[in-house]
C-alpha cells in the first residue's frame, strides 16, 4: 500500500510541476525554462542538510546524494523522466539516506551546472565551463586543495600524472599572460622567432 502511494505521490509532483506542458522531462538536454516563474522549495521540504556544505567534498554539488542523481539523471542511454527521478528520491528519502534534494532542487542544481554554449568562427558549436571558476572552488575547498599539485615532480617510474611530464620539468617564465619555455620556439615583437637557452634574471 505505502509503495503505491509512492508512485503516485512522485506522479503526482511531476504532473503538476509539468502542467503547463512546456517543461522538458529531460534535464540533460537544452531545457526550455520559466524565467517568469520562480521555483521555490516548500519549507518543510528542504534541499539538503545544511551542514554537508561546510565542506562538501563533492563541490560543486552540495551532496554525494546529489551528484549521483544527477550523474543517473544524465546517463546517455538510459534516460529517466521527472516521475521517475522523483520516484527514486521518494524512495531515498523512505530508505532514511540523508541529504536527499527534492525534484525542484535537483533541477536548480543541474541548471547551474549547465555549461556554456559558444559557436566558433567556423560556425561549430561546443560547450565549455569556465575553468578559472572551477579551479578557484577547488582552492577554496579545504577538502580538494590539499590535494592540488602546483610544481614539478620528478619520478624515476612511468610517468602517471601531469605534474610528472617533461613539459612540467622545464625552465620557464611569464610575461603578463604569456609563457616562455626554454628550448622552445618563441617570437619576438619584431616577429623575429628564436628558441630561449637560458634566462637571466
Amino acid at each position: 500500500m505505502q509503495y503505491k502511494q509512492m508512485l503516485l505521490d512522485a506522479y503526482q509532483a511531476d504532473h503538476l510541476e509539468n502542467k503547463d506542458g512546456v517543461y522538458d522531462q529531460f534535464v540533460g538536454d537544452e531545457m526550455p525554462k520559466h524565467p517568469d516563474r520562480v521555483e521555490e522549495e516548500d519549507e518543510n521540504e528542504q534541499c539538503f542538510d545544511p551542514s554537508a556544505l561546510s565542506p562538501s567534498a563533492y563541490h560543486p554539488y552540495p551532496s554525494k546524494a546529489a551528484m549521483l542523481l544527477d550523474i543517473m539523471d544524465n546517463f546517455p542511454r538510459c534516460r529517466f523522466t521527472s516521475a521517475q527521478i522523483s520516484l527514486i528520491i521518494q524512495f531515498a528519502k523512505n530508505l532514511g539516506v540523508p541529504n536527499i534534494p527534492s525534484i525542484k532542487a535537483l533541477r536548480n542544481i543541474q541548471q547551474s551546472l549547465q555549461s556554456s554554449r559558444i559557436e566558433s568562427q567556423q560556425g561549430n558549436i561546443f560547450y565549455m565551463n569556465d575553468i578559472r571558476g572551477t579551479i578557484a572552488c577547488d582552492l577554496a575547498n579545504p577538502l580538494v586543495a590539499p590535494h592540488m599539485h602546483f610544481y614539478p615532480e620528478e619520478t624515476d617510474g612511468p610517468v602517471s600524472e601531469v605534474f610528472q611530464a617533461e613539459r612540467w620539468m622545464e625552465s620557464m617564465f611569464t610575461k603578463g599572460q604569456r609563457c616562455f619555455w626554454m628550448n622552445k620556439v618563441a617570437q619576438l615583437e619584431d616577429g623575429t622567432f628564436v628558441v630561449p637557452l637560458l634566462l637571466v634574471v
